[in-house]
């Protein structure tokens, strides 16, 4: 009897030192001790490490609900399953970061400092500083690269789950809630996310429900100590459409500004699209491209692949002579391509191709060359 005590007591000792309960073991000590407990004790330890284990996993999917009651005791094992069921299917049901955007492939140039500052004070302390960050910047300069890579690197640290969607599509969701019941878990569903990355806030303008259900949801964040951030093309001061309501929780944040890419984010951008092509080691010709001025990244990257284009439909090897062949050739183009919309416009005749009638009292009399495209006489 004092053997068949101890074993008990020591597996009461055991699971209670790690935080569970243990009623069923303490009720086979007040019962017969004639009886065998180790199916007792076997079928407990079974239910215990199973709840461990559910516990690890709701903590990763849903930290919000990983402190629940029914986490501590193996007697409650069905409800620990129906919540755990319930962190899957909430984080299952989010749209998050496209892995292919990280944080450390983001080029930092002085026009950066500010929001890669703001990035890693945000990933080493989720939602305690700059909650909400508003990054702000014209097409194609990195918004959304920013936006997704953060979202990542959250991932990373520990912070679940990450939501991380567009303006539109968060709009499309409200709009397709139709009862109250769809309503109150899509609220569930956002109200304990780790993380809530929203691209491209500005197409949330005139979708008046959308806005009102976003600036309830980041209250409720915002209470929850949980990181916001959001990418706009426009400034907040310029949005239009926005209910006063939503822009006061947004400009209680930090924003920071995505400007055309500088020197050193072009020269980072260059290098890393080059890495894996024989133009890897020419210092001159990634000199040369990097010292050409872009508006965005996104232009950057077009012209880049162009260039490779062309070199790969040569069977030649991109240099600075072809690089610069190449790219005088398409500003030429682009010249041009400006000089005939003025022509057109001035002289009301439209250029060919177009499935139109030119004027009676207009037209081309010749075609020279390329380069002098239209020759128009006015009557």
């Amino acid at each position: 009897v004092d053997g068949w005590r101890r074993r008990v007591g020591e597996a009461v000792l055991q699971w209670g030192g790690a935080g569970l309960r243990t009623r069923r073991l303490e009720a086979l000590l007040e019962g017969d001790p004639a009886s065998d407990p180790d199916p007792v004790l076997q079928a407990f330890e079974v239910d215990a490490l199973e709840i461990q284990a559910l516990a690890q996993l709701v903590a990763t999917l849903a930290p919000d609900m990983a402190g629940a009651e029914v986490f501590r005791d193996p007697d409650q094992l069905a409800a620990a399953r129906a919540l755990f069921h319930e962190a899957k299917t909430r984080s299952a049901s989010l749209t998050s970061p496209l892995p292919q955007y990280r944080w450390e492939e983001i080029a930092e140039g002085p026009a950066m400092r500010l929001p890669m500052m703001a990035g890693r004070d945000i990933i080493a302390e989720p939602g305690r500083r700059y909650s909400p960050l508003i990054v702000v910047g014209g097409s194609g300069t990195g918004k959304s690269h920013y936006l997704h890579a953060l979202g990542n690197a959250l991932a990373a640290a520990g912070v679940a789950p990450v939501a991380c969607l567009g303006g539109t599509a968060f709009a499309a969701e409200v709009r397709g809630l139709t009862d109250p019941e769809a309503l109150d878990a899509w609220r569930r569903r956002y109200r304990w996310v780790g993380a809530f990355l929203l691209d491209d806030l500005h197409l949330l303008a005139d979708e008046p429900r959308a806005q009102e259900e976003l600036a309830a949801l980041m209250g409720e964040l915002q209470e929850g100590g949980r990181q916001m951030a959001f990418a706009s093309a426009r400034p907040l001061h310029e949005l239009v459409g926005i209910h006063p309501a939503l822009l006061v929780r947004l400009e209680s944040g930090l924003t920071v500004e995505l400007s055309p890419p500088d020197r050193e984010v072009r020269l980072a951008v260059i290098k890393r699209l080059l890495a894996n092509t024989p133009a890897a080691a020419d210092a001159a010709l990634i000199d040369y491209l990097a010292a050409r001025p872009t508006d965005s990244i996104r232009s950057l990257q077009s012209t880049l692949q162009r260039l490779l284009g062309e070199a790969a439909s040569q069977g030649v090897a991109l240099s600075p002579a072809l690089a610069r062949e190449v790219l005088e050739e398409m500003e030429l183009g682009g010249a041009r391509a400006s000089t005939r919309g003025a022509a057109a416009r001035a002289s009301g005749i439209l250029t060919p191709g177009r499935g139109v009638v030119r004027s009676a009292e207009k037209m081309v009399t010749s075609w020279p060359s390329v380069a002098d495209r239209l020759i128009v006489e006015l009557r």
